[in-house]
């Protein structure tokens, strides 16, 4: 029923929809071309009058699209939209601040508000252009309530609230993922070592110090599913299976590093599925998350034309 709603919402206003979507400051997106939100929280004054949504991003995305639907009782008018945003950074967490949209009004306590217009007080769309900016943020918070024309006095209030809070989260630091890495048998006739600097297989004769995972049992042909990171200095973490490696960011990963507490430079019984932070180099400043996608079995003994056995997985940096 969500879902109906919300296509009646998008498809019935749509226009205004675009029209009070333009921000003051937001590079506003043009009265005539469609777009799509991004994130889209709807609420129903009858079945869920909250909700949530989280957008995550890569740190060069510098603008995003969200909207929000109202859809209120027969009996009730919806007549505001009151917008609060929060920034939470590395160092702290703000404070709740009035958002000051194109065409917002302000109410006597000198917050903003979007006055939503009297052919759609039961069935509202608001789609905002959000600047992005990611240094050193770890999220935004945009905070929405549907009021019935009273001034609100933020987040701490309930003061008129009809419908209400819409939360969209905007997380930074999403992290680029190139599948298809592999780590070969050392012994073997593939490379047998891996940077993961710059994601490129090592030969033999390449320095120790470039080689963040080697086959950990290099000098013998037996395949043992383990890796190492010789003399580089780099050192892994093993996360937990219920890590959320699909919405992995350069915040995220670092932090579940040292929640893991289990750093070393050698990785054993490694297997399909399991999911590592890399501290490169040991020394804090760069961590890569990898993943085992899939693994060989020791197969048709050693020696020459044997030693095929790989370990293949994917890279987020």
């Amino acid at each position: 029923m969500k879902k109906i709603y919300s296509t009646i919402a998008v498809l019935a206003i749509s226009s205004l929809a675009l029209f009070s979507s333009c921000k003051k400051d937001d590079g506003d997106p043009t009265p005539d071309t469609p777009v799509t939100p991004e994130a889209t929280v709807t609420l129903n004054e009858n079945t869920n009058t909250t909700g949530t949504e989280t957008l995550y991003v890569k740190r060069d995305k510098t603008s995003a699209i969200v909207q929000v639907n109202g859809i209120s009782k027969t009996t009730t008018d919806l007549k505001r939209i009151y917008v609060y945003k929060k920034t939470t950074t590395t160092a702290a967490a703000g404070a709740y601040v009035t958002y000051n949209g194109s065409g917002f009004k302000q109410d006597g306590a000198s917050n903003y508000y979007y006055d939503i217009p009297n052919d759609q007080k039961n069935n509202v769309s608001l789609t905002l252009t959000l600047t992005l900016n990611s240094l050193s943020t770890v999220s935004d918070e945009y905070y929405f309530v549907f009021t019935n024309g009273n001034n609100f006095g933020g987040p701490a209030t309930s003061t008129g609230v009809l419908l209400g809070p819409a939360k969209i989260f905007i997380v930074y630091g999403l992290l680029n993922e190139t599948t298809g890495h592999r780590l070969n048998n050392y012994q073997g006739p593939n490379s047998g070592a891996f940077s993961l600097s710059t994601l490129t297989n090592k030969a033999a004769s390449d320095p120790e110090t470039g080689k963040d995972m080697i086959d950990a049992d290099k000098n013998t042909a037996t395949w043992d599913k383990s890796f190492s990171s010789g003399t580089s200095g780099t050192l892994f973490a093993k996360l937990p299976a219920n890590f959320d490696y699909a919405n992995a960011t350069d915040i995220s990963i670092k932090a579940a590093y040292t929640l893991a507490n289990n750093e070393n430079d050698t990785r054993a019984a490694v297997a399909v599925g399991d999911i590592y932070v890399a501290n490169l180099s040991g020394l804090g400043t760069n961590y890569v998350l990898i993943k085992i996608t899939s693994i060989s079995d020791e197969t048709n003994g050693t020696g020459p034309g044997n030693n095929n056995e790989y370990m293949e997985f994917s890279v987020k940096k």
